[in-house]
């Protein structure tokens, strides 16, 4: 719908109070400029609650580069790099071999998950992959309990290494508790499919009615509540502990990180490559030894 108002507004004037709860409502310019643009601001109020882990419980990472120095740069124009792409491969790898149990990682789609698994089979980067833990990769018509349960099977045991899809089957409301997701490592930002006509035009119209600076901050809202739902998957309980990577040198923005989850947000730290390895490897000494 493109003014999704017109049908709250009658809502919104017919009782003296609506309540919206959610764990991913933030960021919120389509809420605010959308679903209730026809509501007075004094009648207008957001709040939030923090998240019920600790802070010290959660590392949470950005990566710019990978370990050879190549920048990850997975911007739709950028990503078919292939030093890219081994890049990626190698850190992953790197990584693996210093998480513990289940590692989800989250690509921005089906076709570039794909196309990076092709790539790796090629290089022989699959085989250093598979070395470190049991693979596992997500396609559209996968079925979730099977997939879970060898999941779950293999991060008891060797370890697990769950290649995802922001937006697919095992991104929303897939519980990643404990050793299922010691960390979630997120490609790149899931930006909308710009030629989708829905997309298209819900921004024209935004831009028309309120301006492209608006058009421009619903589509990012959209891209990084997708972010946030899917690094949620992995902390689901007050005791539960995890990494959080993001691999891209976006996320270096202030503009990208002010629109993450709070709970991820307060945490957050840009580091190097070496920094990343050296500070998980403690994380997970630490935390596996307070357990």
């Amino acid at each position: 719908m493109l003014n999704p108002s017109v049908v709250m507004k009658p809502i919104m004037d017919s009782v003296r109070a609506v309540v919206f709860a959610g764990g991913t409502l933030s960021p919120r310019t389509d809420i605010e400029t959308r679903l209730l643009s026809g509501v007075a601001a004094e009648r207008k109020t957001f709040f939030s609650c923090g998240h019920v882990v600790p802070e010290q419980n959660v590392l949470g990472t950005v990566v710019a580069r990978g370990p050879s120095g190549v920048e990850f740069d997975f911007r739709f124009h950028s990503r078919n790099n292939n030093s890219l792409i081994d890049e990626l491969g190698w850190a992953i790898a790197n990584m693996c071999s210093v998480i513990s149990n289940g590692v989800i990682v989250f690509f921005p789609s089906y076709a570039y998950l794909n196309q990076v698994r092709e790539r790796w089979k090629s290089s022989g980067l699959i085989e250093k992959i598979s070395s470190k833990k049991q693979l596992l990769v997500e396609h559209p018509g996968i079925d979730q309990e099977s997939v879970l349960a060898k999941h779950a099977q293999a991060a008891a045991e060797f370890g697990a290494l769950l290649l995802s899809v922001v937006g697919g089957k095992l991104s929303e409301g897939i519980n990643f508790s404990d050793d299922l997701g010691r960390a979630v490592i997120m490609v790149g930002l899931p930006y909308p499919n710009p030629s989708d006509v829905e997309t298209r035009e819900i921004l024209s119209y935004i831009d028309a009615d309120v301006g492209s600076e608006v058009a421009r901050e619903y589509l990012e809202d959209i891209c990084m509540k997708a972010v946030n739902q899917s690094v949620g998957r992995c902390i689901r309980h007050r005791k539960d502990f995890a990494s959080i990577i993001f691999l891209d040198r976006r996320y270096t923005g202030e503009r990208v990180r002010s629109k993450l989850a709070s709970w991820i947000r307060d945490v957050v730290q840009i580091r190097e490559f070496g920094e990343c390895m050296h500070r998980n490897g403690e994380f997970f000494r630490k935390m596996k030894s307070d357990c």
